[in-house]
């Protein structure tokens, strides 16, 4: 790509003697929204969390441009990502700390993803869906840069999956980089490059 934003080089991930990950060259430009299909243990999370940069490598070369330092990184692992023992408005009220936002409850974007009703609610006691409509709502109200989701539609109803997908392309002119994970290939109108991931290899357009 011309502009390329992140890019990874000649990359080995091992956690021990297994190696996760084995890529060549793979590079994002600003501006992409990526989907990455594989199926459980192809290497997909691993990957998210090098793109995310809450993982280190163990062989190779991770190139970030020198505005990545400058940019809001939101990252959704495949489970949890709250607190369970923390209400609902609690949790919020933790990520707005961490990324200086404030009260994310009382911003606009909130209250169109449905929680006003739970925020009194543990984390822990919220259905699957519920959670990651909560981690997703959370995520999306910091004003991210880079968006960093893993299987963000597990569990989620068709209802909240839409109203996910909506915000995804309401948020698209605010964010340089969209990359997501899933078992399948979905929400077509969101992407324009796609992955594909086997046994740690990547096969696909970017």
């Amino acid at each position: 790509m011309a502009d390329r934003f992140l890019t990874f080089e000649h990359i080995r991930k091992s956690y021990g003697r297994h190696r996760v990950l084995d890529i060549g060259n793979l590079a994002f430009g600003k501006g992409d929204r990526v989907l990455i299909n594989g199926a459980n243990g192809s290497g997909k999370s691993t990957l998210l969390k090098l793109i995310a940069g809450i993982s280190p490598v163990n062989r190779g070369r991770v190139r970030r441009a020198s505005e990545i330092k400058k940019k809001r990184i939101a990252y959704m692992p495949q489970s949890e990502g709250m607190y369970g023992d923390l209400t609902i408005r609690e949790n919020f009220a933790v990520y707005g700390t961490l990324y200086g936002m404030g009260d994310l409850v009382r911003q606009p974007l909130f209250k169109h993803f449905g929680l006003g009703g739970d925020l009194g609610k543990r984390f822990s006691d919220l259905s699957g869906g519920f959670q990651r409509m909560a981690v997703f709502a959370a995520l999306v109200c910091i004003r991210p840069h880079i968006l960093v989701l893993d299987e963000p539609f597990n569990g989620v109803d068709a209802e909240k999956r839409q109203i996910m997908v909506e915000t995804l392309l309401h948020r698209q002119p605010d964010l340089n980089l969209l990359v997501a994970a899933s078992p399948k290939r979905e929400a077509p109108e969101l992407f324009n490059h796609h992955l594909i991931i086997e046994e740690g290899k990547i096969h696909g357009d970017v």
